[in-house]
């Protein structure tokens, strides 16, 4: 009987183990989130209008790293953040759900 993917990484030590890690993934879900706070704060502080070529820019930046971020967590070994996940209707509800929480919480 063949191993499964996490039983297989369980074994894994030292460089091997630290090649399945997702860095690429990490790397632009903190750009993205990053560039995200940055526009939204510059635009709400008055820092710069909201229309403004820095707000945008920043805005726009953070909506494309998050469509790559989606594309490399589909080709990952071990993603940060498995997006099958969401094909269970409990966790897509319970995910939107604490995302409005979190939203009305930080507001």
């Amino acid at each position: 009987m063949p191993a499964t993917l996490s039983e297989h990484s369980r074994h894994l030590t030292g460089r091997e183990a630290l090649r399945r890690i997702d860095i690429t993934g990490a790397l632009l879900c903190v750009i993205a989130t990053s560039c995200l706070l940055l526009g939204l704060t510059w635009g709400s502080s008055q820092t710069y209008a909201w229309a403004s070529l820095p707000v945008g820019g920043m805005l726009f930046a953070s909506v494309m790293l998050a469509f790559l971020f989606l594309l490399v967590e589909r080709r990952a070994l071990e993603p940060i953040f498995p997006l099958p996940l969401f094909r269970n209707q409990i966790f897509a509800a319970d995910a939107v759900l604490a995302l409005l929480v979190y939203m009305i919480l930080l507001g």
